[in-house]
């Protein structure tokens, strides 16, 4: 529902956009139209602003959401891509630095 709303606050913008063009040649920017249709385009800039940051702190199932469950996603692939099975044939793990020690904590 908030997306249709959205989306149809946006189209109106754009609606408002070309009626203020065709004012402006058409009247050759002597008559008030245009100025009224500036004015609807900017309340409906802002209305549709406040739709999107209402929706954004509402948190419905849409991108926010989505954008989290990706990022936590990626961050579990990355956790698993570093550590090796136990069965694997690396025998150098966890690699050593310069020192040669393998974790801070060994002596």
């Amino acid at each position: 529902m908030l997306k249709a709303a959205i989306a149809l606050m946006l189209i109106a913008t754009v609606v408002s956009l070309f009626s203020g063009l065709f004012f402006l040649v058409k009247d050759e920017g002597h008559s008030n139209r245009l100025v009224t249709a500036l004015t609807v385009r900017v309340v409906l800039a802002v209305i549709t602003l406040a739709l999107i940051t209402w929706g954004f702190f509402q948190r419905p199932t849409g991108v926010s959401c989505t954008l989290v469950t990706h990022l936590t996603a990626r961050r579990q692939r990355k956790t698993a891509r570093s550590t090796p099975h136990p069965q694997s044939a690396n025998t150098n793990w966890p690699p050593q630095n310069r020192t040669g020690a393998r974790h801070r904590s060994d002596p």
